[in-house]
């Protein structure tokens, strides 16, 4: 007896089909992400000035580079609390922040409709470098992006594994990727 697999068909298919363009593979070339710049920058100051101005920032200012979010889910942001960095040493430190509950919404990132997903608990460490600080999530503790499968509206969610923040440019790395080689990234606009 022979077994013969055949590609799925209608909607299914689609579904498949759909997935694999969601999912992101490796970046080739960066995306242009309007409004990243300032926000970028501000971010970056923020890591680097920690050990001597830790003010916090909201998570709202971690969205840098996101527009058209809803007032309520702006309202339940700012909920959540300061984020709160805490020096190691020099070069390094940790980072948390905490709001009652998880929360999801849709906004507007580098021209397209992104899904986020925040956990009720942020926690990582980050590292600064030459001109780049690494913000490294732990399990449990990441944020994830998502984005709406074509045709179907089907939402895909990707876990942060680490972002790259450097003054012209944000990398995004996924999952299990712990790599040089980001899945995505953005050049500010």
């Amino acid at each position: 007896m022979s077994i013969v697999l055949r590609p799925p068909r209608g909607p299914v298919a689609l579904i498949v089909l759909g997935l694999g363009a969601a999912l992101p593979a490796h970046a080739s070339d960066c995306r242009p992400a309007p409004g990243l710049a300032v926000g970028l920058n501000k971010l970056m100051h923020a890591f680097e000035t920690a050990a001597s101005d830790n003010e916090g920032l909201t998570a709202r200012d971690f969205l840098i580079g996101v527009s058209g979010v809803a007032a309520k889910d702006i309202a339940d942001l700012n909920r959540r609390g300061p984020v709160i960095m805490v020096p190691q040493n020099e070069q390094s430190g940790t980072v948390r922040n905490a709001g009652p509950q998880a929360l999801e919404f849709e906004g507007t990132f580098a021209g397209r409709a992104t899904f986020f997903r925040v956990p009720r608990a942020i926690a990582g460490g980050y590292m600064i470098g030459r001109n780049s600080v690494t913000l490294t999530y732990e399990s449990g503790g990441a944020m994830a992006f998502g984005e709406s499968l074509p045709l179907v509206g089907f939402r895909v969610f990707r876990t942060v594994n680490h972002l790259t923040l450097e003054p012209k440019k944000l990398s995004v790395f996924f999952g299990d990727n712990d790599g040089p080689e980001p899945d995505r990234c953005y050049l500010p606009q």
